[in-house]
């Protein structure tokens, strides 16, 4: 009987001992903090912008020299759902300092930066050792103008859009 409880309770623990996650992005295979933690510097960023009268906005920037984001990891969420740290960007001399969420999920990145205080919303496309691509569909555009209050421009009210960013690793 003894042997049988014994039995029956490693059977009920183990896809539970088996499904936990690690506290640490970097031990927990799902998660892409550790490919995306680092200095990058920004090569290029393409924007699309759709409007509600039905015109569209194109525009694409090119990175300059000293143009950085640099991405650190400070932990993973209560949650277990993904991971968080800290960023620094750098552009025309200026740097903005905020934070981070990464869910696992789906690969969405978040990001609060704090002076001035701006929403990012980016999905982790592609990264390796030299390049990072960072996405936005139309609901995250949307989302990121109306959190930033620019849901409109004059008269056009955004309904959608798409973004496109590239890093290389410094």
């Amino acid at each position: 009987m003894k042997n049988t409880f014994v039995l029956c309770a490693f059977i009920l623990a183990f896809p539970l001992l088996s499904c936990q996650k690690s506290n640490d992005g970097e031990n927990n295979p799902a998660s892409l903090a550790p490919k995306i933690e680092g200095k990058w510097r920004w090569v290029q960023s393409v924007i699309q912008l759709k409007f509600d009268d039905g015109t569209e906005h194109n525009v694409t920037v090119n990175g300059e020299p000293g143009d950085f984001i640099e991405l650190d990891y400070t932990n993973r969420l209560a949650n277990g759902s993904g991971d968080s740290g800290t960023i620094i960007t750098g552009v025309n001399g200026e740097q903005t300092e905020g934070v981070w969420q990464l869910y696992d999920k789906d690969n969405r990145l978040n990001v609060l930066y704090q002076n001035p205080k701006a929403h990012i919303y980016r999905k982790v496309e592609s990264v390796d050792a030299n390049r990072l691509i960072l996405t936005a569909d139309d609901n995250m555009v949307v989302q990121q103008y109306t959190d930033n209050e620019l849901g409109e421009i004059g008269d056009k009210k955004i309904v959608g859009g798409s973004v496109y960013e590239e890093y290389s690793k410094l």
